[in-house]
């Protein structure tokens, strides 16, 4: 039976919750920037001029599900359960009709949209804007969460540097910065700007962005380095 994985509790195979209907996961709302200029027509559009991408808001997300079979008494008990559990709380959203991906956010009882004579429960909530992939970089690949319609793999665990060592990194539309951990003292270099990285020091480089463009990395030096970062998407 399909439904979510909440942190390690599954809807269904922990709460018997059988889904009524397809989920809500709303699309979140852009960040625009934009100042009128006296005298001019139209608006002047700031949204990406700080940071060079769109920056968005919380996503809200509702999820509804049924308490088959159940009599009031052991709805309140499953109800309880379930608020104990998640309520308020942050945790990774799984759900099984998107299973490469999850959310992060924190989840509620929705009380008012729930109803006990029809044995139903909304659980509502804000997540943050981007579904993240589910491993990393510094991960080892797996096969089973790998998405071969649109999957990427980004392995980049332990690599080995010799004196040069050139690395595309493959696009990603969640903008992040990547840590960087050598074994031995390099350099990375970036569109021209180089940083130096010290042995066995996880180092994120606030200058080194990684968008929805490849983006190439020049390491100088000897020993190995990992780059851990985690795609995502909207």
């Amino acid at each position: 039976m399909l439904g979510l994985k909440i942190g390690e509790k599954h809807t269904y195979e922990d709460w018997g919750l059988r889904w009524l209907e397809p989920y809500n996961i709303g699309f979140p709302e852009p960040q625009l920037k934009e100042v009128e200029v006296p005298g001019s027509s139209g608006v002047l559009d700031l949204t990406e001029a700080m940071t060079g991408h769109v920056a968005f808001d919380q996503r809200a997300v509702e999820f509804n599900f049924e308490s088959a079979d159940q009599d009031y008494f052991e709805y309140e008990v499953v109800k309880s359960q379930i608020a104990n559990y998640l309520h308020g709380k942050r945790y990774r959203i799984v759900s099984d009709l998107d299973p490469h991906f999850y959310y992060e956010g924190r989840l509620k009882f929705n009380a008012e949209k729930s109803s006990k004579a029809e044995s139903t429960i909304t659980l509502s909530g804000d997540v943050n804007p981007y579904k993240f992939e589910m491993t990393s970089s510094a991960e080892d690949w797996l096969w089973d969460p790998f998405s071969f319609a649109d999957g990427v793999i980004r392995t980049a665990k332990d690599l080995r540097v010799d004196g040069e060592l050139v690395v595309t990194i493959p696009p990603t539309v969640r903008p992040c910065i990547p840590v960087f951990t050598p074994t031995q003292d390099m350099i990375v270099e970036c569109e021209g700007w180089k940083y130096k990285l010290k042995k066995d020091m996880a180092l994120e480089v606030p200058y080194i962005i990684l968008h929805d463009r490849e983006t190439m990395l020049t390491f100088t030096g000897y020993g190995w380095v990992t780059i851990d970062y985690r795609g995502g998407k909207l």
